[in-house]
Protein backbone atom coordinates (compact mmCIF):
# COMPACT_ATOMS: atom_id res chain seq x y z
CA UNK A 1 0.00 0.00 0.00
CA UNK A 2 2.83 2.42 0.86
CA UNK A 3 4.43 1.76 -2.53
CA UNK A 4 1.14 2.46 -4.30
CA UNK A 5 0.73 5.82 -2.56
CA UNK A 6 4.33 6.59 -3.48
CA UNK A 7 3.84 5.48 -7.11
CA UNK A 8 0.82 7.81 -7.43
CA UNK A 9 2.87 10.74 -6.18
CA UNK A 10 1.32 11.31 -2.75
CA UNK A 11 4.84 11.47 -1.24
CA UNK A 12 6.49 13.43 -4.07
CA UNK A 13 6.66 17.22 -3.65
CA UNK A 14 5.33 19.28 -6.56
CA UNK A 15 8.24 21.73 -6.45
CA UNK A 16 8.72 25.32 -5.41
CA UNK A 17 6.21 26.81 -7.86
CA UNK A 18 3.23 25.32 -6.04
CA UNK A 19 3.23 24.82 -2.29
CA UNK A 20 0.71 22.51 -0.69
CA UNK A 21 -0.02 20.72 2.54
CA UNK A 22 1.79 17.41 2.74
CA UNK A 23 -0.32 14.27 2.55
CA UNK A 24 -0.51 12.46 5.86
CA UNK A 25 -0.13 8.76 5.34
CA UNK A 26 -0.17 6.26 8.19
CA UNK A 27 2.83 4.08 9.01
CA UNK A 28 1.59 1.16 6.93
CA UNK A 29 3.90 -1.33 8.66
CA UNK A 30 2.05 -0.70 11.94
CA UNK A 31 -1.47 -1.14 10.57
CA UNK A 32 -3.51 -4.23 11.24
CA UNK A 33 -5.68 -5.72 8.51
CA UNK A 34 -8.75 -3.68 9.50
CA UNK A 35 -6.89 -0.36 9.58
CA UNK A 36 -5.14 -1.22 6.31
CA UNK A 37 -8.51 -1.89 4.67
CA UNK A 38 -9.88 1.38 6.08
CA UNK A 39 -6.92 3.31 4.66
CA UNK A 40 -7.40 1.61 1.27
CA UNK A 41 -10.88 3.15 1.02
CA UNK A 42 -9.78 6.58 2.23
CA UNK A 43 -10.73 6.30 5.90
CA UNK A 44 -8.73 6.30 9.11
CA UNK A 45 -5.76 8.62 9.61
CA UNK A 46 -5.20 9.19 5.87
CA UNK A 47 -5.30 12.88 4.83
CA UNK A 48 -4.78 14.07 1.25
CA UNK A 49 -5.48 17.37 -0.51
CA UNK A 50 -8.16 18.00 -3.13
CA UNK A 51 -5.33 18.89 -5.55
CA UNK A 52 -3.83 15.41 -5.18
CA UNK A 53 -7.24 13.84 -5.69
CA UNK A 54 -7.83 15.89 -8.86
CA UNK A 55 -4.42 14.74 -10.06
CA UNK A 56 -5.44 11.15 -9.32
CA UNK A 57 -8.64 11.52 -11.36
CA UNK A 58 -6.60 13.01 -14.19
CA UNK A 59 -4.31 9.96 -14.27
CA UNK A 60 -7.23 7.81 -15.37
CA UNK A 61 -8.34 10.45 -17.86
CA UNK A 62 -4.81 10.71 -19.28
CA UNK A 63 -4.08 7.04 -19.99
CA UNK A 64 -2.01 6.54 -16.83
CA UNK A 65 0.13 9.69 -17.03
CA UNK A 66 0.04 12.26 -14.21
CA UNK A 67 0.74 15.82 -15.27
CA UNK A 68 2.44 18.41 -13.08
CA UNK A 69 -0.15 20.99 -12.01
CA UNK A 70 0.22 24.71 -12.61
CA UNK A 71 -2.06 27.65 -11.86
CA UNK A 72 -1.47 30.08 -14.73
CA UNK A 73 -0.16 29.65 -18.26
CA UNK A 74 2.01 32.77 -18.17
CA UNK A 75 3.06 35.78 -16.13
CA UNK A 76 3.32 39.04 -18.03
CA UNK A 77 4.91 42.40 -17.27
CA UNK A 78 2.99 45.68 -17.52
CA UNK A 79 4.41 46.18 -21.03
CA UNK A 80 2.87 42.86 -22.13
CA UNK A 81 6.14 40.94 -22.33
CA UNK A 82 6.16 37.41 -20.95
CA UNK A 83 8.15 37.07 -17.74
CA UNK A 84 7.54 33.35 -17.29
CA UNK A 85 5.41 30.76 -19.01
CA UNK A 86 4.14 27.36 -17.95
CA UNK A 87 3.17 24.44 -20.14
CA UNK A 88 1.86 20.92 -19.59
CA UNK A 89 4.62 18.69 -18.23
CA UNK A 90 4.56 15.00 -17.36
CA UNK A 91 5.10 14.40 -13.65
CA UNK A 92 4.71 10.64 -13.14
CA UNK A 93 3.42 7.53 -14.91
CA UNK A 94 1.88 5.60 -12.03
CA UNK A 95 -0.12 3.09 -14.07
CA UNK A 96 -0.45 1.57 -17.51
CA UNK A 97 -2.83 2.78 -20.23
CA UNK A 98 -4.71 -0.52 -19.92
CA UNK A 99 -5.19 -0.15 -16.14
CA UNK A 100 -6.20 3.50 -16.58
CA UNK A 101 -8.83 2.48 -19.16
CA UNK A 102 -10.22 -0.18 -16.83
CA UNK A 103 -10.52 2.31 -13.94
CA UNK A 104 -12.04 4.92 -16.29
CA UNK A 105 -14.75 2.46 -17.37
CA UNK A 106 -15.53 1.72 -13.71
CA UNK A 107 -15.69 5.47 -12.97
CA UNK A 108 -18.14 5.93 -15.86
CA UNK A 109 -20.25 3.17 -14.35
CA UNK A 110 -20.25 4.96 -10.96
CA UNK A 111 -21.81 8.02 -12.61
CA UNK A 112 -24.13 6.17 -15.00
CA UNK A 113 -25.37 3.48 -12.62
CA UNK A 114 -24.07 4.14 -9.11
CA UNK A 115 -23.54 6.63 -6.33
CA UNK A 116 -22.22 9.37 -8.67
CA UNK A 117 -25.46 9.74 -10.67
CA UNK A 118 -25.81 13.39 -9.53
CA UNK A 119 -22.71 14.21 -11.61
CA UNK A 120 -24.42 13.20 -14.88
CA UNK A 121 -24.48 15.80 -17.65
CA UNK A 122 -26.81 15.74 -20.61
CA UNK A 123 -24.89 14.72 -23.72
CA UNK A 124 -21.56 14.28 -21.87
CA UNK A 125 -20.24 11.04 -20.43
CA UNK A 126 -18.76 11.77 -16.98
CA UNK A 127 -16.38 9.46 -15.11
CA UNK A 128 -16.26 9.77 -11.35
CA UNK A 129 -15.98 8.31 -7.89
CA UNK A 130 -17.83 9.38 -4.78
CA UNK A 131 -16.45 9.19 -1.28
CA UNK A 132 -17.74 9.68 2.23
CA UNK A 133 -14.90 10.30 4.66
CA UNK A 134 -15.69 9.57 8.28
CA UNK A 135 -15.17 12.53 10.58
CA UNK A 136 -14.71 11.97 14.32
CA UNK A 137 -15.86 15.56 14.98
CA UNK A 138 -19.22 15.47 13.23
CA UNK A 139 -20.92 14.64 9.95
CA UNK A 140 -18.80 12.93 7.27
CA UNK A 141 -16.95 14.85 4.57
CA UNK A 142 -18.41 14.38 1.06
CA UNK A 143 -15.97 13.75 -1.81
CA UNK A 144 -16.24 13.42 -5.57
CA UNK A 145 -13.42 13.09 -8.09
CA UNK A 146 -13.96 12.81 -11.79
CA UNK A 147 -13.39 13.97 -15.34
CA UNK A 148 -15.24 14.60 -18.58
CA UNK A 149 -15.92 13.93 -21.35
CA UNK A 150 -14.88 10.40 -20.48
CA UNK A 151 -13.67 9.52 -23.99
CA UNK A 152 -12.00 12.89 -24.71
CA UNK A 153 -11.16 14.34 -21.27
CA UNK A 154 -10.96 18.12 -21.03
CA UNK A 155 -11.41 18.68 -17.28
CA UNK A 156 -10.65 16.78 -14.06
CA UNK A 157 -12.08 17.81 -10.70
CA UNK A 158 -11.99 17.02 -7.01
CA UNK A 159 -14.72 18.32 -4.72
CA UNK A 160 -14.81 18.03 -0.95
CA UNK A 161 -17.64 19.40 1.14
CA UNK A 162 -16.84 19.16 4.83
CA UNK A 163 -19.26 18.03 7.54
CA UNK A 164 -22.31 17.37 5.33
CA UNK A 165 -22.74 13.67 4.55
CA UNK A 166 -22.30 11.53 1.47
CA UNK A 167 -20.29 12.29 -1.65
CA UNK A 168 -23.08 11.24 -3.98
CA UNK A 169 -25.57 13.58 -2.37
CA UNK A 170 -23.42 16.67 -1.73
CA UNK A 171 -20.16 16.62 -3.73
CA UNK A 172 -21.32 15.03 -7.01
CA UNK A 173 -23.84 17.79 -7.87
CA UNK A 174 -21.18 20.44 -7.28
CA UNK A 175 -18.76 18.53 -9.50
CA UNK A 176 -21.43 18.40 -12.22
CA UNK A 177 -21.75 22.20 -12.13
CA UNK A 178 -17.97 22.71 -12.16
CA UNK A 179 -17.51 20.30 -15.07
CA UNK A 180 -20.38 21.93 -17.00
CA UNK A 181 -18.88 25.39 -16.45
CA UNK A 182 -15.41 24.22 -17.54
CA UNK A 183 -16.74 22.56 -20.68
CA UNK A 184 -18.92 25.56 -21.58
CA UNK A 185 -15.75 27.71 -21.76
CA UNK A 186 -14.96 25.77 -24.90
CA UNK A 187 -18.18 26.88 -26.55
CA UNK A 188 -20.31 23.89 -25.54
CA UNK A 189 -23.43 24.37 -23.46
CA UNK A 190 -24.33 21.81 -20.81
CA UNK A 191 -26.70 21.52 -17.84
Amino acid sequence: MAKTFERFGFTTPLGEELSEATSRLPDFSRLGDGDLAQTAIGQGSLLVTPLRMAMLAAVFANKGVMMKPYIVSKITASDGSTLKSFAPEEFLTPTSPQQAELIKRMMVSVVNEGTGYAAQLSGVEVAGKTGTAENPHGAPHAWFIGFAPADDPQVAVAVIVENVGTGGEFAAPIARRVIAAALSKGGESHD
